[in-house]
């Protein structure tokens, strides 16, 4: 039995009608089809009531409750975006909270007031990370979650035992940011937390849900790491407006978290370094209207490379990076260039030469991204002397860096 069925449906239930709901009319409105009108306009109608309840969330009356909350919504990307500063304003107090407690989240209420949570902990990083704040605040909160975890895979709060909702949340956030997290007991611990009619459940209203969230997980940590990870959201602030990739602060925020978080530092990463021959001749040729346009059209279709996200490092130079943990990035870029060939013909028509990519692409750690970031970005000018009229399809090279942390 539920001792305060009021608060328990504020603090469990109503985050995830507002979530669930709000991504599922998010779905429909996306696409042109029968129900997009109507969606709009229960999701206009509702508009105020979520954000009066995110806006509580905000107020950091309860650590647990808001920073479920936030976990919630961060995992729900097309409700995030409308609802974006909200998010922010949730997490922004919850990392200042954090920051003073040395990198752990703390309950704020009986019998957990002031106590180091694993829940709120995993919450809070997750949502770092899904909003790209804080990277070694968030690196801090997932060394702890991971020190956090029983000796059979399990985690619960304050000393109590082990949950489902703790576990999960914990084993979601090590499952998409280390490299190293083995999964296997987590699974085992899971299974012992399934009830004897094969629900999992917290309490009693959320059981469909927190059934269907811990299959989910399970099934996803039988994947491969690469296809766990996940790539901070990319916020309107984050983006080049020409382009709509995420600019360099994105990237330099992104190689932070890398750096330090232990197991994802240490993983492999592919990165490719790509500049445009001849665009600046081209766009002094054409106007900086086309050339705008020549410059989106290339970035659409380097978002479009499977795996990986695309980044405008500035002028005509952009970086590519695969999950990390992944391979097969040149070939991938490779057949992104042949893609360019066509859409170029298709947008801007065969009278006018395309302008041709010269690319190089490495492997380091992640944990040296963005020193290998800069040491790409030097060695451009090598590759830009010996190929200063590359070929039509452009010029893909290896390169191999050194040794990084």
């Amino acid at each position: 039995m539920v001792a305060d069925p009021t608060r328990f449906f504020a603090r469990l239930v109503e985050p995830l009608v507002i979530t669930e709901s709000g991504e599922f009319l998010e779905s429909l409105i996306a696409v042109d089809g029968p129900a997009k009108e109507l969606a709009q306009e229960v999701l206009v109608r509702a508009g105020p009531a979520i954000r009066r309840t995110l806006a509580a969330n905000a107020a950091h009356r309860h650590a647990w409750a808001d920073t479920f909350a936030l976990w919630a919504l961060t995992r729900r990307p097309r409700l995030l975006h409308r609802v974006h500063p909200f998010a922010l304003a949730i997490a922004d107090g919850y990392a200042a909270s954090a920051l003073i407690d040395e990198g752990i989240g703390r309950g704020s209420e009986a019998p957990f007031e002031d106590r180091p949570l694993a829940s709120v902990s995993a919450q809070l990083g997750s949502g770092l990370i899904a909003l790209g704040l804080r990277p070694k605040l968030a690196a801090s909160l997932i060394g702890f979650v991971k020190r956090a975890e029983d000796a059979l895979g399990g985690w619960g709060d304050g000393g109590g035992p082990v949950d489902v909702l703790t576990t999960l949340v914990a084993a979601e956030l090590l499952g998409q940011t280390d490299p190293e997290f083995d999964p296997t007991r987590t699974g085992l611990a899971l299974v012992r937390l399934q009830d004897r009619d094969g629900w999992w459940r917290a309490s009693g209203p959320d059981t469909v849900w927190t059934t269907r969230a811990v299959a989910e997980l399970l099934t996803r940590l039988e994947l491969p790491f690469a296809d766990r990870w996940r790539w901070p959201q990319l916020a309107i602030e984050h983006r080049d407006r020409r382009t709509g990739l995420a600019w360099g602060t994105w990237l330099g925020d992104l190689g932070r978290l890398m750096s330090e978080v232990a197991g994802l530092s240490r993983a492999g990463i592919e990165i490719a370094f790509i500049d445009l021959a001849g665009f600046g001749a081209w766009n002094t040729r054409f106007g900086q209207a086309l050339g705008d346009r020549v410059l989106r059209a290339f970035a659409q279709v380097l978002a479009e490379i499977p795996g990986t996200v695309a980044t405008r490092d500035g002028g005509d130079e952009f970086v590519v990076l695969g999950a990390p943990t992944a391979t097969g990035l040149q070939p991938r870029i490779e057949r992104a260039c042949a893609t360019w060939q066509t859409r170029f013909r298709t947008e801007f028509g065969s009278e006018l030469a395309p302008v041709r990519p010269r690319i190089l692409v490495a492997e380091t750690r992640a944990g040296g991204l963005l020193a290998a970031r800069d040491a790409l970005g030097f060695a451009i000018g090598t590759l830009k002397s010996r190929w200063p009229d590359p070929p039509t399809v452009g010029i893909i090279e290896p390169v191999t860096l050194t040794a990084s942390r």
